[in-house]
């Protein structure tokens, strides 16, 4: 009975949350098809003996992504050229590379978590953009290359870039720590989104300055808000709850820095570069501040810009003058 109550209790604040939370809808009619192919698996477990043979049967399966794996990830060059196959299999034979797949088969044994996650956001996806299409999702491994790599048609997760903040490789390749708190299971789907808003909502700013960088980024992230609702702030930025109470806290600290150094409008590349790139802590700020604490700035901006405006999240990705939206949001920490 008391676990009957305590169910019941959670539930009723879920239901609660959800209708205060204007990016709860109804996806329950939507259908999708998300399936993750371990694209590294299939490569690892292939027959090397007759490697010319091998490196033809991926080119004829994978195509463009068979292309842009070899030439942009793993740099064995372009599948089309002769010496191709003698890089390939220098790369599959490599024992060290073998190792690391090993690792990643052991921490990626079942994908079904993630494979739940991305079709509920795929589904709010489609309730939005009903014509867009869901790409196809590949894990592979990089040898800690780019963690994520979008094209036309898919989206690609270097899995090496997730085992963990723990993980031996992190450590002994001295991987900072701010960087290895990120590098979990936890933070794939949220990174292939944040990759997919990238490559479908281009930054297209009346004008460059920092507060349009702030609010693309911020609006990219409140992207993936919707995608999936429940997230907070602090799930999105990859942020702990002290660092998210810290910038709660400060928030005015935040503000009035930009505001007294005339950071806001400022078309500086290396003032933008230096807020909006990652950091163990945002540059001009306390220690204790987490890194992009401008862009947990601009969320708060934006969600004063679309009750303000009663805008939709359609309306907030076409929307390209960064000057405007914060104008007409109305904004005061």
């Amino acid at each position: 009975m008391v676990k009957f109550w305590k169910i019941y209790i959670v539930l009723l604040i879920s239901i609660s949350a959800c209708k205060s939370n204007p990016l709860c809808v109804d996806v329950s009619d939507i259908d999708v098809n998300v399936e993750i192919e371990p694209f590294f698996e299939k490569l690892f477990t292939a027959d090397t003996s007759d490697i010319k043979l091998l490196a033809s049967k991926f080119y004829h399966e994978y195509g463009n992504y068979w292309e842009i794996y070899n030439m942009g990830v793993i740099n064995t060059g372009d599948p089309s050229l002769d010496d191709f196959p003698f890089f390939l299999a220098k790369f599959l034979r490599n024992e060290h590379v073998r190792e690391l797949v090993d690792s990643c088969v052991q921490r990626f044994s079942d994908y079904s978590k993630e494979e739940k996650e991305l079709k509920s956001a795929f589904k709010h996806l489609k309730y939005y953009y009903p014509k867009k299409n869901i790409p196809k999702i590949f894990f592979h491994v990089s040898g800690f290359n780019q963690s994520v790599v979008t094209d036309s048609g898919f989206i690609s997760v270097s899995i090496d870039n997730y085992l963990g903040e723990n993980s031996r490789y992190y450590e002994a390749m001295m991987t900072p720590l701010y960087l290895r708190k990120k590098m979990c299971k936890d933070r794939i789907v949220k990174d292939i989104l944040l990759a997919y808003g990238l490559s479908e909502f281009h930054f297209k700013p009346k004008t460059a300055n920092l507060i349009s960088n702030i609010l693309y980024q911020a609006k990219i992230r409140y992207f993936v808000k919707a995608m999936i609702p429940y997230l907070s702030d602090a799930d999105i930025m990859g942020y702990t709850q002290e660092q998210d109470r810290w910038c709660k806290e400060n928030e005015d600290m935040i503000w009035e820095l930009l505001i007294y150094n005339k950071y806001l409008f400022s078309t500086d590349y290396k003032t933008i570069v230096k807020y909006i790139n990652d950091g163990p802590f945002t540059s001009g700020m306390p220690k204790e501040s987490p890194g992009q604490a401008v862009i947990w700035l601009g969320l708060q901006i934006l969600e004063d810009y679309i009750k303000e405006n009663n805008c939709s999240l359609i309306e907030l990705m076409m929307e390209n003058d960064y000057n405007q939206i914060l104008r007409k949001s109305g904004y005061q920490p």
